[in-house]
């Protein structure tokens, strides 16, 4: 089967909630959201209901031509397709999201909340919201977010998002330095116990 390529300039002409990186204005636009528990709770300093913050971040992450995807998928039917995609607020708010993350989740969690995303996903896209595994990958992502509570701010530039700094209370960066201050003297065969010991209830700690 023969497909036809739609040009860039055919595309850009149907976005409905932003523009293209190459018609964004030329000068950064920042933004700072606030996290607790996982759930975005406040733009810019104004707290927000999330329906009203996802509204505020899709208009300015459509000026700024952020959250465009053009994509060919995998349907449950079997076949592909070909998709044009806006989504600037959600795409920030998972940037945001994945950053203060980097900060308040150990490697393991981080890595392991990685790869089930993808089972996840699928299991999303193929309609098993309901389903025991769906409700149980969910659970496990409710237990994850306990500590991810802080500030991101990012910045926007032609459908760019850079990191421009990230503040949690709950930052691992900041325990593992609390551990490994004290134990500065110790051989590397303790390393696994110190980084156990961060995520372990303090009655337990060995350290």
């Amino acid at each position: 089967m023969r497909t036809r390529a739609t040009s860039r300039s055919t595309i850009s002409r149907a976005f409905e909630l932003g523009v293209s990186p190459k018609t964004a204005p030329d000068k950064s636009e920042f933004v700072e959201l606030a996290f607790e528990k996982g759930v975005p709770v406040s733009l810019n300093g104004e707290k927000m209901k999330p329906a009203v913050l996802i509204a505020k971040l899709n208009e300015i992450g459509g000026r700024n031509g952020i959250g465009l995807y053009d994509v060919v998928e995998n349907r449950l039917v079997g076949m592909k397709s070909r998709g044009v995609y806006e989504t600037p607020g959600g795409t920030i708010l998972y940037k945001a999201h994945e950053v203060l993350e980097t900060l308040t989740l150990d490697k393991l969690t981080a890595h392991k909340k990685r790869e089930l995303a993808i089972t996840f996903g699928e299991l999303v896209y193929d309609g098993q919201w309901f389903s025991p595994l769906r409700k149980a990958l969910s659970a496990f992502v409710t237990s994850t977010q306990e500590n991810v509570t802080g500030k991101v701010r990012l910045e926007l530039y032609k459908g760019n998002m850079i990191n421009a700094g990230v503040w949690s209370p709950y930052s691992s960066t900041v325990r593992t330095l609390q551990l490994l201050l004290p134990a500065a003297t110790t051989s590397r065969v303790m390393l696994p116990v110190l980084s156990a010991s961060m995520v372990c209830p303090p009655r337990y700690r060995l350290l």
